[in-house]
């Protein structure tokens, strides 16, 4: 018997079934302009604080911005919530064999 794989199956169902273990840090996302590169980047909250300042700067024109940028943000989210949700899948299933 291999009690290191064991050891492995445990741990990965531990931290599958712990949401404390999952936490979205930051987000960096490049826009390729035609001239030069665009950066967003998503840190703790400065994000929010930027954009808040941009639409009341510049309302009509970040709207298309920021319709992007929320729907790269659900995308993104989507994506880990989907890979967290197989994760735990996989744990209960091999938990369920054993």
């Amino acid at each position: 018997m291999d009690y290191g794989l064991i050891g492995k199956r445990e741990k990965a169902k531990r931290y599958a079934e712990d949401p404390k273990r999952f936490r979205f840090n930051k987000f960096d996302l490049t826009f390729h302009g035609d001239n030069n590169d665009h950066r967003v980047t998503f840190d703790n909250g400065v994000f929010e604080v930027v954009v808040g300042v941009v639409i009341l700067v510049w309302p009509k024109q970040t709207l298309v911005v920021i319709t992007w940028l929320l729907a790269a943000y659900l995308i993104v989210l989507g994506l880990v919530l989907l890979f967290a949700a197989k994760r735990l899948s996989d744990a209960r299933k091999a938990e369920a064999a054993a």
